[in-house]
């Protein structure tokens, strides 16, 4: 069974990604996607590489403001390449980049995987604000055309809230019903758990996950810790943009029209799919399609934008993994605050 599991965990994202790739390449040959490729201006590509590596520096500075307060602070190349490496890993195993991050920095610098993984909750609850902002703007931007996109995939939902608003009451019912029933069992039982080694391991992780999330109210310098966050996203905008203006079809559409194609384009990504695979694709080649870009050059271009993105994740990303074994452990305890 726990086999099974394992295998449906990794198999059903890659049938999904597969799936989503299907659809969107079915009228398209290989033969016709490669000679749209050969019409793309690949310097455009070269220079997405300048924002997609300063984000990335960042990233890793900005991971380290977050474990400074924590009486840690790793060495910006450690942080750095363990950045990358976290990249790498979810291309090839399904969301579990962020355990690899903090699994290396363990090695290279002893910082404790609660603590770590604590700060990688909280430095995703900010990009997960970031990644709403950018939607406000967007829709702010381009309301009419993201309208009429998003309108018929919730028209029929919006036809039976009646019936949708039932069944929520009764869901949260059913889950309070649930919780009490857990907080008397626990209760009940607190002697013997608190007994249990297991238990107060758990413990122990949890305390340690939660000085981690909350590390963000003590971060010395949090203004400079909101600058890494904008400079993060601006980077991650045009390294979108720039890739779009490689592809003649895309070149001419402007910031305001990128600024949407990325949104989506983040849409897909955060599907729990392989990479974005697929659902990428999807997003962003729908999207073009809003602004007149035909079905087969917004396929393409989505083609040009992920694979771009990915093959320089695969390699440098491969590369920052190699080298991580190469650092010795180093203790990077610094006073805390």
């Amino acid at each position: 069974m726990e086999r099974l599991k394992a295998f449906l965990k990794y198999a059903l994202p890659v049938g999904a990604a597969l799936l989503l790739l299907w659809y969107v390449y079915r009228d398209t040959s290989l033969e016709q996607l490669w000679r749209d490729l050969e019409k793309a201006d690949y310097r455009w590509i070269l220079l997405s590489i300048i924002p997609a590596l300063i984000s990335h520096l960042a990233r890793s500075e900005r991971w380290r403001l977050l474990l400074e307060p924590l009486g840690h602070r790793p060495r910006f190349v450690t942080a750095f390449l363990a950045v990358m490496s976290l990249y790498f890993v979810n291309l090839i195993v399904p969301r579990a980049g962020e355990v690899s991050r903090c699994g290396i920095l363990r090695n290279t610098d002893g910082i404790p995987m609660d603590i770590s993984l604590g700060t990688v909750v909280a430095e995703r609850a900010f990009d997960l604000i970031m990644l709403l902002c950018t939607i406000g703007l967007a829709f702010m931007l381009e309301f009419d055309q993201l309208s009429e996109l998003l309108t018929p995939l919730f028209s029929d939902k919006l036809n039976n809230t009646q019936s949708g608003l039932s069944g929520l009451v009764w869901g949260l019912g059913l889950a309070v019903l649930l919780g009490v029933g857990l907080a008397v069992l626990v209760w009940t039982q607190r002697k013997r758990l608190q007994a249990s080694a297991l238990v107060q391991k758990l413990l122990g992780f949890g305390k340690g996950l939660w000085q981690g999330v909350v590390s963000i109210r003590y971060v010395r310098r949090p203004v400079l810790f909101l600058l890494y966050t904008m400079l993060i996203w601006v980077c991650y905008f045009l390294m979108s943009y720039w890739a779009m203006l490689a592809f003649p079809a895309t070149a001419g559409l402007g910031a305001k029209i990128a600024l949407v194609i990325f949104v989506l384009g983040g849409l897909g990504m955060v599907a729990p799919v392989q990479g974005g695979v697929g659902a990428y694709h999807f997003m962003v080649g729908g999207g073009l399609m809003l602004y007149g870009v035909s079905e087969h050059d917004g396929a393409a271009a989505a083609a040009l934008m992920h694979t771009s993105q990915t093959l320089f994740l695969l390699i440098f990303g491969g590369f920052c993994f190699f080298l991580t074994f190469f650092y010795k452990k180093t203790p990077s305890l610094v006073e805390k605050p």
